[in-house]
Parts: C-alpha cells; structure tokens; sequence
C-alpha cells in the first residue's frame, strides 16, 4: 500500500516480556518509573535513565541468545541488528542508548551481541478511531483515548495524514502504548527480516 504507516505492538505484546533485571530499577526505581513514563508517552529521556547492565533474573528462561527486541523492566531493548536499520532513519527526539554490560544469570558471564535501550522521543496526534477497528475507548466521557486491539491485523488500524511528516518513529497519545513507524522504515525492518521480531503491523492512512 503507498499510503500506509506501521504500528509496532513493542509495548503490549506479552510475549516481548523478558524476566530480565536492570540496573536503573535496582538502583533507582523512583528514577526508572518516571523514565518509562516519558518513554510511553513520546518523550525523550537520557542515557542515564536508561539501563546501563542487564541480566536474567532468578526466574528467567533465558539462555545465551536474546531475541533482536524484547522488553527489560519495561525497557524496550534491541539488537545491533534492529538498531543497525533503526539508525539509518529520522528519530527525532528519540535515541538509541547503548546497554554497557549483558550478563547471564551469574552476573559475571557476559551474553554476546550489542544492545540498545530504545528511546521512541515523538508524538504525533494521527490515530483515527473512527476509521479503526478493534480498538477500545477508555472509560469516562469524551477521554479521547483508544486502546490497542486484543489481537492486530493488517490495515484494521487508520492514521490521518499528520502521520506523514516529521521522525519515523513516534507515540501517539489517544492510542495507548503505539508505537508507530514510518512506511519506509517499516519496510526496511520487513526487508532485513525483522517484521515478525519487532511485531509490525500495517496501519491505513485515511483518506480525509
């Protein structure tokens, strides 16, 4: 489609979900809850509110590979892999903040490949509920907020033409929890094989 944009189920997805820890909320967890609130609504946020170490807590079935994104304390995390398409496009206000250190459970074993906190850093007012489909208003008159579908299909989601300029990256606040990209770095993701790790899902651009 050429008038299209994609959404990114990043945060809803359970299956994103990693039982990894991170410093930031071991440390500092007043500090990581205001940065994960800036992230999901758009904001940019600084290296040092970001993970800096992660590690596989008591509980955590993870082995030695992690997947190319998934989510720490809440923390988006993506490969050197993703970050390596995600770099080569406008992020705005949004980062890619290097995780210094990816350990195994012992905390002294390093897990081998390069991994970034994903900052989205935009905000774009675009979702069009009425041309939607599967999403849910949030309780109390006129709130003006949607939530995300159960389940995502392709093109059951529409966004106006203000989705078209700016970042390729962007939060939109009425829908909570998008993650939305442009159709070119959708595409981009989709043709480095990465549709299904990121959870990309076509989104219409209405026509009026």
């Amino acid at each position: 489609m050429a008038d299209s944009v994609w959404l990114s189920s990043v945060l809803t997805d359970p299956d994103l979900v990693l039982m990894m820890e991170t410093d930031i909320v071991a440390e500092d967890a007043p500090k990581a809850i205001e940065a994960l609130n800036l992230l999901n609504a758009g904001k940019s946020i600084p290296a040092q509110m970001c993970p800096r170490m992660i590690w596989p807590g008591e509980t955590s079935k993870v082995s030695d590979r992690l997947p190319d994104l998934f989510l720490a304390n809440a923390y988006p995390i993506v490969s050197e892999r993703g970050a390596a398409v995600l770099r080569q496009f406008d992020l705005g206000g949004g980062s890619l903040h290097a995780v210094e250190t990816v350990l195994q459970k012992d905390r002294q074993t390093p897990i081998s490949g390069t991994f970034y906190c994903w900052v989205f850093g935009n905000t774009k007012v675009a979702f069009s509920a009425e041309q939607s489909s599967g999403t849910r208003p949030f309780a109390g008159p006129n709130s003006g907020r949607w939530k995300m579908p159960f389940v995502h299909q392709d093109d059951q989601l529409a966004v106006s033409h203000a989705a078209s300029g700016g970042a390729d990256v962007w939060a939109d606040p009425t829908l909570f929890k998008s993650v939305f990209l442009s159709r070119r770095l959708g595409e981009a993701l989709t043709n480095a094989g990465l549709a299904k790790a990121f959870r990309l899902f076509r989104c219409r651009v209405a026509s009026a």
